[in-house]
């Protein structure tokens, strides 16, 4: 089995077109979304026979995710000081890690993380990795894998209130 969560901070600067004022206001919005995530994930590996386990803690970060964002959504004037804002929105993103590290590593619930080497370890993500069929890997460096892109797009709906001090002037 295998689990992962994604932390990240993410700049999203934005257009915003709308249709003018009024009680029920439509807009759009849309712009680009870049970010810093980082992946954290879990392996478990029960072998066929339940007679061994070995679970993996690692993450994958460096590297940035770059995209596009927008949503289509209204404004409604609730009363004189609060608006609700519904909003259908999109992200298309991806992201590239540039490495990997296993920062636990168990067998049969004992730590031996001590005993993995350091291509064991970390995992570097390359544009283009060459490969020497044959060689065994030096056990001091590194792996080497072809950069793999990520997708982290979604598609979601929200729902606010606004509170505007001083009241709403709609006429």
């Amino acid at each position: 089995t295998m689990s992962s969560e994604v932390k990240s901070l993410f700049i999203t600067p934005s257009i915003v077109l709308t249709a003018g004022e009024g009680t029920k206001t439509p807009f759009a919005r849309f712009g680009i979304i870049a970010g810093l995530p980082t992946v954290e994930g879990d392996s478990v590996y029960y072998d066929g026979y339940a007679l061994s386990t070995t679970e993996t803690i690692w993450k994958q970060k460096k590297g940035a995710s770059f995209g596009f964002q927008g949503a289509i959504g209204m404004n409604w004037v609730l009363n004189n000081n609060i608006k609700l804002v519904t909003e259908l929105n999109f992200v298309s993103m991806s992201y590239a890690p540039e490495e990997r590290v296993v920062t636990s590593y168990t067998y049969n619930g004992q730590d031996i993380m001590g005993q993995l080497t350091e291509y064991q370890k970390k995992t570097i993500y390359k544009e283009q990795v060459v490969s020497n069929s044959g060689t065994r890997p030096a056990g001091d460096q590194p792996k080497e894998e072809v950069r793999v892109n990520l997708p982290f797009s979604s598609v979601s709906f929200q729902i606010g209130v606004v509170y505007v001090f001083g009241g709403i002037n709609v006429e």
